[in-house]
């Protein structure tokens, strides 16, 4: 097990997190390519059960 000393323990003050967005938007162009790629993926994949 580990055991910190009082020199190594971490300073919360000096941790600093910036979080800008944890959803970033896609501009609608690149939204449609994902979406058409995705629908053709999965249509051949279902049309292989269907026959």
């Amino acid at each position: 097990m580990f055991n910190c000393g009082q020199s190594e323990k971490i300073s919360m003050e000096k941790m600093q997190f910036n979080i800008v967005n944890k959803r970033p938007e896609y501009n609608k162009k690149e939204l449609e390519t994902v979406k058409t790629e995705i629908e053709k993926e999965l249509f051949s994949v279902f049309s292989k059960y269907e026959q």
